[in-house]
């Protein structure tokens, strides 16, 4: 179990945090940009020191001088500047020497996690000639390297087109089916696919957390729906409004905006009610909300970049 206790670290946003990741999950936790993503996995991992509070790994501080269960946790984050001039096998046996592996382990990981993640042919490669699609794939086999049982990933998923960032998506699923695997991001739709439970921070305050699935089921038990129908408007609305799985309906834009009860036969009771008083649907838009709209309506970003892939203020 990962626990944060009144957490507060200078020069970021971090201050009076707490929360709990329990075993068994693949968590992701959500800052906005420049709420100190960064800085929040580096305490975790044990490589910045927090100025107040505490942070517990299954029940053991963790702080820098914390050596062993640092070696415990394999950290990768897209902020952070690796050696440019060394290859990527060079890279990966440093962090494994550093983690305390022997070199036959070494070697034998090295050529495991380049498998693992598709870059055994890039290995002799230098790491500043990597694309940024590429060196997530190396963080990721960086975490592997030692005798990790605990991955944290900040902003895994910066800077990667759609199709880079399903394939990170679908490693990191694949990986957190044998290791606990925590990711601290803005990218909520990336993370959806790889996690199983989320906490939503604003404001150093949990607002909202779970399991995916969970929050996108009870965000769901109300839809909406926006349709273009011919006919008069307040008979329209009168019968709409009649529907028992209704809960609102109102006109704009010549548009009905239709709030519902989630119900898989709604679009045919519909049709069927237009029917009955001869007012024909045009038009059709159903909304079923995601994960990335919780996301967005509960988090602000506090940096000026408008993109996910942005940089944020540590």
């Amino acid at each position: 179990m990962i626990e944060i206790k009144n957490l507060k670290i200078k020069s970021t946003a971090i201050e009076d945090l707490s929360l709990a990741i329990d075993d068994g999950q693949t968590c992701v936790v959500f800052l906005g940009k420049g709420c100190g993503k960064t800085a929040l996995a580096s305490a975790i991992s044990g490589a910045l020191d927090a100025d107040d509070g505490e942070i517990l790994i299954d029940g053991q501080p963790m702080n820098t001088e914390s050596e062993e269960l640092r070696c415990e946790i394999g950290f990768f984050s897209a902020d952070v500047k690796l050696f440019g001039f060394m290859s990527v096998a060079e890279t990966l046996e440093l962090f494994g020497s550093a983690r305390g592996a022997d070199a036959e382990r070494i070697s034998m990981q090295v050529e495991e996690a380049l498998e693992l993640v598709g870059l055994t042919e890039l290995e002799e490669c230098s790491v500043s000639a990597l694309s940024a699609y590429q060196q997530a794939k190396l963080g990721i086999a960086i975490t592997l390297m030692g005798k990790t049982s605990l991955l944290v990933f900040d902003d895994i998923f910066k800077g990667l087109d759609d199709a880079e960032t399903e394939d990170v998506a679908e490693l990191l699923k694949m990986i957190s089916s044998k290791k606990r695997t925590l990711l601290i991001c803005s990218s909520p739709a990336a993370a959806a696919k790889c996690c199983t439970h989320a906490i939503f921070v604003e404001n150093n305050k949990v607002v909202l957390s779970g399991s995916i699935e969970d929050i996108v089921n009870e965000i769901n038990k109300t839809r909406e729906m926006k349709i273009r129908v011919n006919g008069d408007k307040d008979e329209i609305i009168k019968k709409i409004s009649e529907m028992p799985e209704i809960v609102d309906v109102s006109f704009s834009e010549e548009k009905f905006r239709i709030e519902y009860h989630n119900d898989p036969q709604i679009k045919d009771k519909l049709f069927a009610a237009m029917a009955e008083i001869s007012s024909p649907i045009l038009s059709y838009e159903e909304t079923e909300l995601t994960v990335s709209d919780v996301y967005h309506s509960l988090i602000k970003d506090r940096s000026f970049e408008e993109s996910e892939g942005g940089s944020e203020s540590k």
